[in-house]
């Protein structure tokens, strides 16, 4: 009997220490969380190099030719200065010494590009129009099949008899036309050769990687790409070199090719 009651004293005993253990247990504290991973940095845009394709790229055929389209292309005209400049792109790409100019009469004008054989374009300043005169004579008001041409005429002063002081020829569409292999170029539109640009430079840097210059412009020129099919103005960059430096805008023209 009395071994039974100590066995029993004993286990009371376990049993009390276990439970002032349990009490005594400091709770299990959550493991932190983790850190948020950063978020990943926006890639930049990088900008186009216009250079030869990297080793063992096929690069693309040659173009036959391509061209450069604008639609803000205007001629303009002061008679008593004699200033005439052919522009696009807010840039000029003739300043008209291959053209010839002759007053009709007051409001009446004659003009032409010196590789016009039998036309000329007839511009009409009371009218707001322009004419293109076939078989005509240039200087005079008879003879000659005349066609209506789409372009928007401009003009600056003239009120009453007084002379004008300008006029604008607005080109609905015109082009620049460059063939590679026989290294020609001309500004073109409704099929009439604006200028043949002999006052250009233009340089082959690869098959299709080309720099332009008309000789009047200071510290920019033209870079195409007939890869991309795009063009960009370069300022303050090196002309006809592949990695020419400056500062590149891309321009609003229409680039297309044919190969």
């Amino acid at each position: 009997m009395i071994d039974k009651i100590f066995k029993s004293s004993i286990l009371i005993l376990f049993l009390a220490v276990g439970v002032a253990c349990l009490i005594q247990m400091p709770q299990p504290q959550e493991a932190p969380p983790a850190p948020e991973e950063p978020a990943p940095a926006p890639e930049e845009e990088e900008t186009p190099v216009l250079e030869a394709p990297q080793p063992g790229v096929l690069p693309l055929a040659m173009p036959k030719h391509f061209t450069l389209n604008f639609q803000g292309a205007y001629l303009v005209y002061e008679p008593q200065s004699g200033t005439f400049q052919i522009t696009a792109e807010g840039n000029v790409l003739s300043y008209g010494r291959d053209w010839e100019v002759r007053k009709v009469k007051s409001y009446l004008y004659h003009i032409r590009q010196q590789t016009w054989q039998g036309l000329y374009w007839q511009v009409n300043t009371s009218r707001k129009e322009t004419s293109r005169i076939k078989g005509g004579t240039f200087g005079s008001v008879l003879g000659g099949t005349t066609t209506s041409m789409p372009f928007n005429v401009d003009v600056v002063g003239g009120a009453g008899n007084a002379e004008i002081k300008r006029f604008i020829i607005r080109f609905p569409k015109s082009h620049m036309v460059y063939t590679p292999n026989t290294d020609v170029l001309k500004l073109i539109t409704e099929n009439n050769v604006l200028s043949t640009c002999g006052d250009w430079r233009r340089c082959k840097l690869h098959t299709n990687l080309y720099h332009f210059k008309q000789k009047e412009w200071d510290n920019f020129f033209w870079k195409v790409n007939t890869g991309s099919k795009k063009a960009w103005r370069c300022r303050n960059g090196v002309i006809c070199e592949k990695r020419p430096g400056g500062s590149d805008e891309l321009l609003n023209v229409k680039v297309g090719v044919t190969r």
